[in-house]
């Protein structure tokens, strides 16, 4: 199980996650999910950059410019973001082609980082944006330098895509925040 080796109640565990909106779907139910458990097994914050649909989950939050999906938020300065993201010990983004992945690693102090790409770096999303995504994962390899990263999956195929583009990650196959089938 994910964080199975760390002394949870002690940590301050950050969870980013762009809009929750029920439009999105799966991710957004992830996320929903794994922030109840969360908040039963960590010292927990939910920053979401955009809207939050969700008055159940407890959450701080940032509008987004011209209400973009991509987590582009109007106030760069936020203290209440910038200043859970330097006390975090873990760090967990939902998403990866988003500004709000980049603003939170960038603005974290600790090296421990997980990224759930939720589907984004399968071989399908090469497809659009390519300019976008060139620039994005050329800022990503700068700033996750000397950082500890892991992807977290929920299947073999996504590994897969990952370590295509990424084979020095460290990846984890798990079902957290996903709803068991009955």
């Amino acid at each position: 199980m994910l964080f199975r080796s760390v002394e949870k109640s002690h940590l301050n565990l950050v969870q980013i996650s762009a809009t929750l909106d029920p439009k999105l779907g799966g991710p957004v139910t992830v996320v929903e999910n794994l922030s109840k458990y969360l908040d039963q097994s960590f010292n927990h914050k939910l920053l979401i950059f955009g809207n939050n649909f969700y008055s159940e989950i407890s959450a701080f939050r940032e509008s987004t410019f011209l209400n973009n999906r991509y987590g582009l938020i109007l106030n760069l300065n936020s203290k209440i973001f910038k200043d859970s993201l330097a006390n975090a010990d873990l760090l967990l983004c939902h998403g990866y082609y988003l500004f709000s992945t980049l603003y939170s690693i960038f603005f974290s102090r600790k090296s421990a980082i997980f990224i759930m790409p939720h589907g984004s770096l399968e071989e399908y999303q090469f497809s659009t944006g390519k300019l976008r995504k060139w620039i994005f994962d050329y800022i990503f390899q700068k700033i996750i330098r000397e950082r500890n990263v892991t992807f977290i999956v929920a299947s073999d195929q996504e590994t897969l895509s990952i370590l295509k583009r990424f084979p020095w990650a460290k990846i984890e196959l798990v079902g957290i925040g996903v709803p068991k089938s009955t």
